[in-house]
C-alpha cells in the first residue's frame, strides 16, 4: 500500500498566534486527515471597539428639499439600515460612522477680474456631509467625545483639500 504525506505550511499572525497545521494521508482506501488549530487571541481593546460600534444611538437625518427619496439606505458589513429623513430613529453607532464618512465636495470659482484673469482659475472647495444629521441621544459616556473627534477628523480632511 502506497502512502503519500502532504503537510500544509504553518501560518502565524501578529495579533495573537494562529497556527494551522494539516496532516493529510492519501491512501488507496481514501483520504485520512488530521488537523490541529490554535484559536487566535484577540486584543481586548478590539473587542471593546467592536462593542462600542454596536451600541444604539438616536439620530435624526435632516430633510433634503432637493432629494426626491424619503430616506437613506446604509449597509455596514452586510447589515442594512433604512433611515428616514426628518424623523428620530435609533441606529447602531456603526451607521452613524458611515453617515460621518459620507461627504460631498463642491467647487466654485471666484469671479473673473478683467485686470487679473488668472485669479479666476482657482477652485475653492467646500465639503459638507452628504446627509446632515443630529444626534439626539447617546447613552454611552464616551459617545459625544467620539462624535467630536470624528467631526474634527472630517474638518482636517476638508482643510487638506485647500
Amino acid at each position: 500500500m502506497s502512502r503519500t504525506r502532504v503537510a500544509a505550511p504553518q501560518i502565524q499572525a501578529e495579533a495573537g498566534e494562529l497556527t494551522q497545521q494539516h496532516d493529510v494521508e492519501l491512501t488507496r482506501q481514501g483520504i485520512h486527515q488530521e488537523a490541529s488549530e490554535t484559536i487566535p487571541v484577540f486584543n481586548p481593546r478590539d473587542i471593546e471597539t467592536a462593542a462600542f460600534f454596536e451600541q444604539p444611538v438616536q439620530i435624526m437625518v435632516h430633510e433634503k428639499p432637493d432629494t426626491p427619496i424619503p430616506g437613506v439606505m446604509l449597509n455596514v458589513n452586510g447589515e442594512d439600515c433604512a433611515i428616514p429623513f426628518g424623523r428620530p430613529i435609533v441606529v447602531k453607532r456603526k451607521f452613524v460612522q458611515q453617515l460621518l464618512d459620507m461627504r460631498e465636495t463642491n467647487f466654485t470659482q471666484p469671479k473673473r477680474d478683467q485686470f487679473n484673469v488668472e485669479a479666476g482659475n482657482r477652485l475653492i472647495p467646500k465639503t459638507n456631509l452628504l446627509f446632515p444629521f443630529a444626534v439626539s441621544a447617546d447613552p454611552h459616556r464616551g459617545g459625544m467625545e467620539w462624535l467630536q473627534r470624528e467631526q474634527m477628523r472630517a474638518a482636517r480632511f476638508t482643510q487638506n483639500l485647500r
